[in-house]
């Protein structure tokens, strides 16, 4: 489940892929300077990362979880 949150936050941190490599922890990290402005840049992201992960975890718990 957490593979989905390490290269986001290893491109948050500038140690992940290269800058022209689209990535969610990039749009996170470029969106910093325009968060008061315009803080949907971070949100959308973010909120992408959180279903993705949500999604991953109950497909994973019903694939395994209905057999044991």
């Amino acid at each position: 489940m957490a593979e989905r949150f390490y290269p986001a936050a290893l491109s948050f941190l500038g140690l992940g892929l290269q800058p022209s490599t689209p990535d969610w922890g990039f749009m996170i990290n470029d969106a910093r300077p325009y968060f008061r402005s315009y803080p949907h840049l971070i949100l959308l992201p973010g909120m992408c990362i959180i279903a993705v992960t949500l999604a991953m975890h109950y497909v994973i718990t019903l694939t395994f979880g209905l057999n044991h």
